[in-house]
C-alpha cells in the first residue's frame, strides 16, 4: 500500500496460473473491502541482467532486473544502484574498469534483496492454499536458508557480502512469522536487567520527543502543496 495525497495506491501481485487478469480487480477489492479502480496488468519478470554495465551504457532499476514485488524492494534496489553510480562515476570515457565493481555489487544486492523478500514466501503458515503450499517448498538460496537456521538456533544473524537490510528488519521478519530462536546470544548475559532497562527507556523517550516534534501527516502535506 502506498499513500498518495489524493489517494491510496496498492500494488497487488497475483499467480496468473491461479488468478486471471479479469478476476483479479474483484479479487483486490474483496481482500481491502472496499472498490477499486483497477489499472491494466502488468506482467512480472524475473531475474536479473547479468551485466548491467556494458560499455558506455548503465542499467538501474527495472533495467537492471527485476525487483521482488514486496518490500518496496524496487525503490530500494534503484537507489542502491544510483548510489554505486555516483560512487563508481567513470573518469575515462573509453576504459571503464569501474563496470566490473558494479556488476558486482549490484547482482550481489539484488540476490540479498531477494533473499529477504523470499522469506516471506518459505516462512508463510497458510496451510491449503495451494499458490501458499508451493511457496512454502519453493527452493531457496543457501545464504538465505543459512540466515534463517541460524536465527531459529539462537537469535542471531551472519551478515554476508552486499547485504541491504540490517538485522532488525531481519529479526522483525522471521520472527512475525513465528520463528522463536531456541537459545540466546550469550552476550545477552553480560548487561545486568536494570541497565538494559534504563536503555530500552531512554530510547523511549527519544522516540516520543521526536514524534512531539514531528508535522502530522496532513500538516506535511499542506507544507509540500504549498
Amino acid at each position: 500500500m502506498i499513500p498518495l495525497s489524493d489517494r491510496t495506491g496498492i500494488e497487488f501481485a497475483y499467480d496468473s496460473r491461479r488468478l486471471s487478469d479479469a478476476d483479479a480487480p474483484g479479487a483486490l477489492a474483496a481482500a481491502v473491502g472496499l472498490p477499486v479502480d483497477a489499472g491494466s496488468p502488468v506482467p512480472l519478470a524475473a531475474g536479473a541482467r547479468p551485466r548491467p554495465w556494458v560499455g558506455n551504457v548503465v542499467a538501474v532499476g527495472p533495467a537492471a532486473g527485476a525487483a521482488p514485488a514486496l518490500d518496496g524492494a524496487e525503490l530500494l534496489l534503484l537507489q542502491l544502484a544510483i548510489a554505486q553510480l555516483v560512487l563508481l562515476w567513470p573518469i575515462d570515457r573509453a576504459a571503464m574498469p569501474e563496470a566490473d565493481i558494479y556488476n558486482e555489487e549490484i547482482a550481489g544486492t539484488w540476490a540479498r534483496v531477494t533473499d529477504f523478500t523470499a522469506q516471506h514466501f518459505r516462512l508463510n503458515a497458510r496451510g491449503g492454499e495451494p499458490f501458499w503450499d508451493d511457496a512454502r517448498a519453493a527452493p531457496i538460496s543457501a545464504e538465505l536458508a543459512s540466515k534463517i537456521d541460524l536465527f531459529a538456533a539462537r537469535g542471531m544473524f551472519a551478515h554476508v557480502n552486499h547485504e541491504a537490510h540490517v538485522e532488525d528488519s531481519w529479526a522483525l521478519v522471521m520472527a512475525g512469522h513465528g520463528i522463536t530462536p531456541r537459545s540466546f546470544d550469550p552476550q545477552a548475559s553480560l548487561v545486568e536487567d536494570p541497565e538494559l532497562m534504563a536503555e530500552f527507556q531512554r530510547q523511549l523517550r527519544a522516540v516520543a520527543t521526536d514524534v512531539r516534534a514531528m508535522d502530522t501527516h496532513a500538516e506535511a502535506l499542506r507544507r509540500i502543496r504549498g
